[in-house]
C-alpha cells in the first residue's frame, strides 16, 4: 500500500497499515468518558436567571427532580455573565433527564467580619472570621419555599426565571 507521509509517498506494509488503522479507531472510540451505570438519557438544558430584570452572574442553580427514580442524580450549574447556566447531571454530563423539577437559586458573598478589624491590628496572626450573605431572596434558595418550577421536555429545554429584588441578607452564624 502507498501512503503520503510528510508530503512524500511511502510504501507501507499491511501490518503497518493495520496498526495505524487500529490506532485511529482507538482514538475515535476509546477516549470517551465512561458514563456511570444507570445514568438516564439526558437532554440539553439551559436556565437563565435574572434579578430585577438583569442577568444574575455567578448564581448557583440546582434542579431537584420530582421523580423519585432520579433522586440519586444531582443536577445544576452556575450562571455566566449573561445569567445563563448550562445544566449538568453530576457536574459533568451535559443535560438532564426529562421530567419535572423544583428550581433552587442562590448567590452568596463572603466578607471579613468588620468587627474583627480591631483584633487584627493587635494580633498580626489573627484570621478574621467571614460573614456570609445571601444575594437572592431566601425563598428562592430553599427547596421547600421556592416558587420556581421547570418541566424538561424531550430534546432541549430552556427557561428564564426572575428571582426578585436585589438583597443582601446575612446568614445567622450558627447556620454557616
Amino acid at each position: 500500500m502507498i501512503m503520503k507521509i510528510n508530503g512524500k509517498r511511502k510504501r507501507i506494509c499491511f501490518a503497518q497499515y493495520a496498526v495505524l488503522l487500529l490506532f485511529a479507531v482507538g482514538m475515535c472510540t476509546g477516549c470517551g468518558e465512561k458514563q456511570p451505570e444507570g445514568l438516564p438519557e439526558l437532554s440539553p438544558c439551559t436556565i437563565t436567571i435574572t434579578q430585577e430584570g438583569s442577568p444574575l452572574a455567578q448564581a448557583t442553580v440546582l434542579l431537584i427532580p420530582q421523580d423519585p427514580s432520579l433522586k440519586d442524580w444531582s443536577m445544576g450549574g452556575t450562571t455566566d455573565a449573561n445569567g445563563k447556566a448550562l445544566i449538568r447531571t453530576h457536574g459533568q454530563y451535559n443535560g438532564i433527564p426529562v421530567g419535572e423539577y423544583i428550581v433552587v437559586v442562590n448567590k452568596e458573598e463572603r466578607t471579613d467580619d468588620p468587627k474583627a478589624n480591631s483584633k487584627a491590628v493587635k494580633d498580626p496572626d489573627y484570621v478574621a472570621p467571614k460573614v456570609l450573605f445571601s444575594l437572592v431572596e431566601t425563598k428562592y434558595n430553599n427547596p421547600g419555599t421556592t416558587p420556581l418550577k421547570f418541566k424538561m421536555e424531550k430534546e432541549t429545554g430552556s427557561a428564564t426565571f426572575e428571582v426578585g429584588k436585589k438583597v443582601r441578607v446575612k446568614f445567622k452564624q450558627d447556620a454557616i
